[in-house]
């Protein structure tokens, strides 16, 4: 009797276990599209954050689910303004990864210059692409390369790439682009 009793035990912690792994997955995939990947909430509904960079999460003893480490795409957002207004200069995608990279950020992507394309291009609200100049902010002028937000109107607000006619400004300087 007591291992009938053990046995169902056993059984319904292993389907609990199951479900667990599969409500985890759902939350990943969930934060994954908000952008707030490795946030919890703990019993006592206190946020703290869990950088788990190479956990695996088990399910049972047969199966694991590898969890890659992710980074919260609004803090990029916040470092990168940061970076072009200390560098003074629109920067393309390498320089931008070297300038988090000094500053010590990790950033969580074997193709970093794509990652953090990505984020600025999903931030078309904050960065403009200037053609052959590289990404910057898109409400600042910036007189050196001929970027006047002002002369584009409304228009602006939806742009995600700028063209700076060099024919009225020929001595404007170039800088090689690698996007």
């Amino acid at each position: 009797m007591m291992d009938q009793v053990l046995a169902k035990a056993l059984k319904r912690r292993l389907e609990l276990e199951n479900e667990l792994a599969k409500l985890d997955q759902f939350i990943e995939m969930y934060r994954d599209l908000e952008g707030t990947n490795r946030e919890a909430v703990d019993t006592g509904g206190n946020s703290q954050s869990q950088d788990r960079p190479s956990e695996v999460a088990r399910v049972g003893s047969e199966s694991a689910i590898p969890i890659r480490p992710r980074g919260r795409p609004a803090d990029f957002v916040r470092i990168m303004e940061g970076v072009l207004k200390d560098a003074g200069r629109p920067l393309n995608r390498a320089a931008m990864v070297a300038e988090i990279e000094v500053r010590g950020i990790n950033i969580p992507s074997q193709d970093k210059p794509r990652y953090v394309g990505t984020i600025l291009w999903r931030a078309r609200h904050k960065f403009v692409h200037i053609a052959e100049y590289g990404y910057w902010l898109k409400y600042t002028a910036l007189p050196e390369v001929g970027y006047d937000p002002k002369s584009y109107g409304p228009w602006l607000a939806d742009a995600t790439n700028i063209s700076i006619d060099r024919k009225d400004q020929p001595n404007l300087p170039s800088i090689q682009e690698d996007d």
